[in-house]
């Protein structure tokens, strides 16, 4: 036998025990085509329209929680903005996240429903959103709790803009090219913690 070999254990079990765990943190980036915004009532898409037109969302899953990026061509402050996100999880649970954004209230207000995407709503302490104007995102976190503590989340994300006299409304699905069907957007693979 080595008689360094003890020396080598004990040197390399001290620098596992000493080492930072890495943590890891499942994440799912994907494009969305531009251009693909639909307005209400209709199948057909409008290239010309930017507001609201998603073009890449990213959703991590980590040990803290779930945070979800929305990247459009254009969120301003010329209409309402309703970005919604449904996540379901293998504990069974499912919430569905509104940030709505309109005139006096362009900070965003976040509400949470339970069960379905009109169920109850709950409360959800913890949960932030951010929006940039100047630089076209939505940013919103989520905490474990509020989703009880899963492993694995599936999450969809649409955007519903609408003018200021609510007589043009506009949606986009992050996941589809050009369609936008049911209550919830289409959901991403599950995204492992």
């Amino acid at each position: 036998m080595n008689p360094l070999r003890p020396l080598l254990v004990l040197a390399a079990t001290a620098t596992l025990t000493l080492a930072p765990l890495a943590a890891f943190a499942g994440t799912l980036s994907t494009a969305d085509h531009s251009g693909d915004v639909i307005g209400a009532g209709s199948s057909h898409t409008i290239p010309a329209h930017r507001f609201g037109d998603i073009t890449r969302t990213v959703i991590t899953n980590n040990r803290a929680g779930v945070t979800v990026k929305v990247l459009a061509r254009d969120f301003s402050t010329t209409g309402e903005i309703d970005t919604f996100i449904a996540v379901r999880t293998n504990t069974g649970t499912y919430r569905r996240i509104d940030l709505v954004a309109k005139p006096n209230h362009y900070a965003g207000v976040l509400t949470f429903h339970k069960d379905t995407p009109q169920g109850p709503t709950t409360s959800c302490t913890g949960a932030k959103a951010k929006i940039s104007y100047k630089s076209n995102y939505e940013l919103v976190t989520i905490p474990h709790w509020c989703l009880s503590n899963p492993t694995w989340v599936q999450v969809g994300i649409g955007v519903v803009t609408s003018t200021d006299d609510f007589n043009k409304v506009y949606g986009d699905d992050a996941r589809t090219n050009g369609t936008v069907t049911g209550a919830d957007p289409k959901f991403s693979p599950k995204i492992h913690r």
